[in-house]
């Protein structure tokens, strides 16, 4: 379980991953901080966009590009104010009318969100956790340098990424719900059903067995 973070010198949060750098503790913490006490004008939660922006501002940067790694801890920021927006301010909880880690407004990452939880609850894929500040960082590292083959998609790849991340680092505040579990079981029965076509037209398009050639002699 990741230890907790200071907030003010009575509260103290625990992150959303393992942190196991000091410097990123220190920016996380600060985060959590300027979330909940430095702005009184913040959203709640705070929107995909704010990941996109800073995310993608620091690609432009060449930030993640493998050779300035020991400048990515400030990225700790950025996670510790998207998780410090939906704490209430007096208890480091969660506040009560919050049910999602972010405010998902683009088609990719509400797809990416939904996608990453039910990985975690429902496929149970130990692959897709993100468990630790150094996974997050490479994670974040793998995704620039996807977004930099595929620059027409870069937008979108982004958006669904930061979905899956979102949603991902989300499992450990919000259990699976009943909507959810229905969703997902729904997905899965269509899942079956098309592999099931997809195996019968194989079966009814494959050749007959050979004939063997006979040479007849007249």
């Amino acid at each position: 379980m990741p230890a907790t973070l200071h907030v003010t010198k009575k509260l103290t949060v625990t992150p959303l991953v393992d942190i196991q750098h000091p410097r990123f503790a220190g920016t996380y913490s600060k985060g959590l901080w300027w979330a909940m006490y430095g702005d009184n004008e913040r959203e709640q939660p705070l929107p995909d966009s704010y990941l996109f922006d800073t995310l993608t501002r620091d690609a432009s940067k060449g930030f993640f590009d493998g050779q300035h790694n020991d400048l990515l801890d400030h990225c700790g920021f950025y996670f510790g104010m998207v998780h410090g927006a939906i704490l209430d301010p007096q208890s480091g909880r969660l506040s009560p009318s919050v049910n999602t880690l972010a405010t998902l407004s683009h088609p990719e990452s509400v797809h990416g969100y939904s996608v990453a939880r039910r990985m975690c609850f429902y496929d149970h894929e130990p692959a897709s956790r993100i468990d630790t500040d150094s996974e997050l960082l490479d994670l974040l590292c793998g995704i620039a340098e996807d977004a930099q083959k595929f620059p027409h998609d870069t937008a979108d790849n982004w958006y669904y990424s930061i979905g899956c991340i979102l949603g991902t680092l989300s499992v450990s505040l919000f259990p699976a719900t009943r909507q959810e579990w229905e969703q997902w079981e729904a997905e899965h029965r269509t899942f079956l059903a098309k592999m099931k076509r997809e195996a019968a037209q194989r079966r009814n398009t494959e050749p007959l067995d050979s004939v063997p050639f006979v040479e007849y002699i007249v």
